[in-house]
């Protein structure tokens, strides 16, 4: 029995412990001012090319010429860095939260992490903002197929491709070129 609790301290421990990484980046604040940036972030316990996204759901820590910020969502546009697969990943913020900038086209599609902190899970919330600006959340109760209806209503010649897509993020991106390229 004693055997088994250690083990269970042990694998607590390691299951909640955190490595942090500094990553090349680039911040966009809310004055329009460029910065070169290295951003500390959580990295995967086991692979440190592995970003948290959880590393963008409150203060970003920043790090320039040997001096660190603190920066707050509402002080920041955007943040991007290049990922473990040389991918660009960009983040914009809504004024509380900073959001991945899934697709950017005329219509824009955006991921926020919701973490339940307690539990130590993370929940994503969907938006389609239209060519008007309106944000549309999509949710478990709120159909992406009728949103993506609702801002590509000027391309009728759509609405069958959403109907028989799948729905995952690439099928709701292929849906957004092709509103982009008609």
């Amino acid at each position: 029995m004693k055997l088994i609790s250690i083990l269970f301290i042990v694998f607590t421990g390691l299951c909640s412990a955190q490595n942090y990484s500094l990553i090349n980046g680039e911040v966009v604040k809310s004055n329009n001012d460029t910065i070169q940036v290295q951003i500390r972030v959580v990295t995967n316990l086991f692979n440190d090319n592995l970003v948290d996204d959880s590393s963008f759901s409150k203060d970003i820590v920043v790090y320039k010429n040997n001096t660190i910020e603190f920066l707050k969502p509402k002080n920041i546009k955007s943040l991007s860095f290049k990922n473990q697969c040389n991918e660009t990943r960009k983040f914009v913020s809504d004024g509380k939260v900073m959001r991945e900038l899934i697709y950017d086209g005329r219509i824009k599609f955006h991921r926020k992490l919701n973490f339940e902190y307690m539990i130590g899970t993370a929940k994503p919330i969907y938006y389609i903002i239209g060519e008007d600006g309106i944000e549309h959340k999509v949710g478990a109760f709120n159909s992406v197929k009728n949103k993506l209806k609702l801002v590509t209503i000027s391309k009728p010649e759509l609405i069958s491709e959403i109907e028989k897509n799948e729905m995952s993020c690439r099928g709701i991106i292929s849906v957004l070129e092709k509103y982009d390229d008609i």
